[in-house]
């Protein structure tokens, strides 16, 4: 058993006159689940990272009043038992953090203004481990596209700017940013606050330029998880992201989930010959993801399940030439499935178990 976590952020909020009265209150309190909270003073011009959990309580504290966090631990109580959804999302995050501290890094000792940080959150820039850019992030450094939730808080000025959608109805945070007091009581009523924003700050801050062809590609894969979560409707799913692919023909995430969610579409055929034809077309998703020559997990994710196809089509022995391909080195879950494969074929029963990460373009369960 333990404090909801809720109650002790609620209980930070009302009593907490610093942060180290802050770190305090968490500390005196056990918990039976893990969460990471952030939090900032403006006044102290400080940053911390709280990390909580069954094993106990860690403050990170972080330098120069600059703290950059994504969906992952940084704690040594917490990194052995992290828990992620999938192998791309535990690498996402981290190079999202990355992005984040080289802009913070960029903007030097006079710090982000109020355009630069919205510049900054709603980008799709990521940074890999050598400190260089690689290939946008399938979603951004903090925004996600199609998605309201990005706010710069401005404390001192006493306002907040919120990603708005650029039209009444629509989604894209990629927009405008407007700004509305930090004490507006209607800040919990969304449309509410949306609406406001846009009477008190028409103009308002623009966000990075993102091309409209990846904004549609992200609607529509955002359409395909809808469709596979909520509807188990695998024909929709595969539709969606040949929609994806055609406005981003050069992102090779599209294409392998196009094939994987091909595989878990032929688990709903009617008969033989419409399964066959639709795990044929899920191969062909796999050769077109292959000829982008993806990173180390990628290809391995690929040479995966071309060795369940050659298994759902009788070919053993073309089967474990794929499986021995499979790397442990970025994923020990997906070496673990290849040799379960080398041992025993894979069987058509098995397509129904997969459930597929449609926002970073992985497998939850193989």
């Amino acid at each position: 058993f333990g404090t909801p976590i809720l109650a002790v952020n609620e209980q930070v909020l009302r009593e907490a006159l610093s942060l180290e009265q802050a770190v305090e209150i968490f500390r005196a309190q056990s918990y039976a689940g893990s969460w990471s909270i952030h939090l900032s003073s403006a006044k102290e011009r400080r940053a911390v990272s709280v990390e909580v959990s069954a094993d106990g309580v860690e403050a990170l504290w972080a330098p120069a009043a600059t703290l950059a966090a994504a969906n992952h631990v940084r704690g040594g109580l917490a990194i052995p038992k992290e828990f992620s959804f999938s192998q791309r999302y535990f690498e996402d995050s981290r190079l999202r953090a990355r992005a984040m501290e080289k802009g913070l890094s960029a903007a030097g000792a006079e710090g982000l203004s109020l355009e630069k940080a919205v510049q900054l959150i709603s980008g799709v820039e990521r940074v890999g481990a050598d400190g260089q850019s690689e290939v946008r992030s399938v979603h951004g450094i903090v925004s996600k596209l199609n998605n309201i939730q990005s706010v710069v808080m401005a404390p001192e000025a006493g306002i907040a700017l919120m990603g708005v959608p650029r039209d009444i109805g629509g989604k894209p945070t990629q927009g405008i940013y407007h700004a509305v007091p930090l004490a507006w009581p209607g800040a919990l009523e969304p449309e509410l606050f949306l609406s406001a924003a846009r009477r008190m700050a028409p103009g308002g801050v623009a966000g990075s330029a993102v091309p409209e062809s990846t904004v549609r590609a992200h609607e529509a894969v955002r359409h395909a998880a809808h469709a596979a979560a909520d509807e188990g409707d695998f024909g929709t799913v595969v539709r969606e992201l040949e929609e994806a692919v055609a406005e981003e023909p050069r992102e090779v995430t599209w294409k392998v989930l196009r094939a994987v969610s091909g595989f878990r579409w032929a688990a709903d055929a009617e008969d033989d010959a419409s399964k066959r034809a639709r795990l044929n077309d899920a191969f062909s998703w796999l050769e077109r993801a292959s000829e982008q020559k993806p990173d180390g997990y990628v290809r391995s994710l690929i040479a995966l399940f071309r060795g369940r196809y050659r298994d759902l089509m009788g070919e053993r022995e073309a089967a474990l030439l794929e499986y021995a391909q499979v790397s442990g080195a970025h994923s020990v879950e997906l070496r673990h499935q290849a040799e379960l494969h080398l041992r025993k074929p894979y069987r058509a029963r098995a397509l129904r178990k997969l459930v597929i990460d449609t926002v970073h373009g992985d497998i939850y369960r193989f």
